[in-house]
């Protein structure tokens, strides 16, 4: 080692340690829906904002369409200490937080006003803490992704009318106990697969919100839309604990901003959009909407609270209201 090699040598080791606090962070971003969808458009916003923030030292990654797998998928690879977070649903969280799966039953809530209080009460942030322990972090639970409804080519206009339909919806215990409740046999299908059964008569129909229909072109495949809005559909975008754990607090702190910020973005192009989605599905594709009578269906849905054992988690939401 030459004289101006051993000099600098202390320095250079020295600068080891500084170097490596310097680390760059990458959070990957999964969800179901395709890039027409307003979910794409907040998690495009989240991206800007976290790099913007952090000088491109945390980045994120977008993979609309269930590149990355299934929401379950995505879940245990979180849960599993990966780089990856999950736009989620309560339904599939309630594996691991069983009283949050109450706001997944129809008619939970009436409208997305209603839904937002919800999410925002202390006793529903108190069961997405209970997920940490399970190895799963909320970042936020403001992704409004519309409400959902029946899209079937036959006329659906009373719970009678669904008796023997097979209806596509996600598998978890209280998406299918209320569609079932609701008068059809639920059936689940990977949201990318909803297409293609459609086109080959594997499914009479699905049930969905409009902007993720209208991403998945499956406009395409239906005659009729029976506005049940049984659903109001909060979902979530979801990180692994050891993950979330393993940032610098300072990019903590930024990435549940900045994730609470791009959730409101993209509830809100959601809302100001639902009426040109209709419009869209109306004019362009002869897709006839049916002004369902709510009444009987949400009298169904009652069932399912008692089914399920979320009498007490309904009450204590209602209480949680006043």
């Amino acid at each position: 080692m030459n004289i101006k090699a051993k000099i600098l040598a202390p320095f250079l080791i020295a600068a080891i340690p500084m170097a490596a606090m310097a680390n760059d962070y990458t959070l990957k971003v999964s969800m179901s829906v395709g890039e027409k969808d307003p979910m794409f458009a907040g998690a495009q916003y989240l991206k800007t904002n976290v790099e913007k923030r952090t000088d491109g030292h945390l980045k994120v990654e977008i993979f609309p369409s269930g590149q990355l797998g299934s929401v379950e998928g995505v879940q245990e690879m979180a849960m599993f200490g990966q780089n990856v977070a999950a736009i989620t649903d309560s339904g599939r969280l309630s594996v691991f937080s069983k009283e949050i799966g109450v706001i997944g039953v129809a008619y939970a809530a009436k409208d997305y006003d209603e839904m937002k209080k919800i999410v925002e009460t202390d006793l529903f942030k108190s069961w997405e803490k209970k997920l940490e322990k399970e190895g799963l972090h909320v970042l936020s639970f403001n992704w409004f992704q519309g409400s959902r409804s029946f899209m079937t080519n036959k006329p659906v206009n009373k719970p009678e009318d669904l008796n023997g339909m097979l209806i596509r919806t996600p598998g978890s215990a209280v998406w299918s106990e209320s569609i079932s409740a609701l008068g059809a046999t639920p059936t689940a299908l990977p949201w990318a697969e909803t297409y293609p059964a459609m086109q080959q008569g594997v499914v009479d129909g699905f049930e969905a919100q409009l902007p993720a229909t209208i991403a998945a072109s499956l406009q395409e495949t239906i005659k009729y839309v029976a506005e049940t809005e049984h659903f109001q559909l909060m979902t979530a975008l979801v990180a692994g604990e050891e993950w979330f754990s393993s940032l610098p607090k300072e990019y903590q702190k930024i990435l549940l901003e900045e994730s609470s910020k791009a959730g409101a973005y993209a509830s809100d192009i959601t809302n100001k959009n639902i009426a040109d989605y209709k419009r869209t599905m109306e004019e362009d594709y002869n897709v006839k909407f049916i002004p369902v009578d709510k009444t009987p269906f949400i009298a169904r849905a009652k069932t399912v609270f008692k089914k399920l054992g979320y009498e007490k988690e309904y009450k204590e939401l209602q209480d949680a209201l006043k």
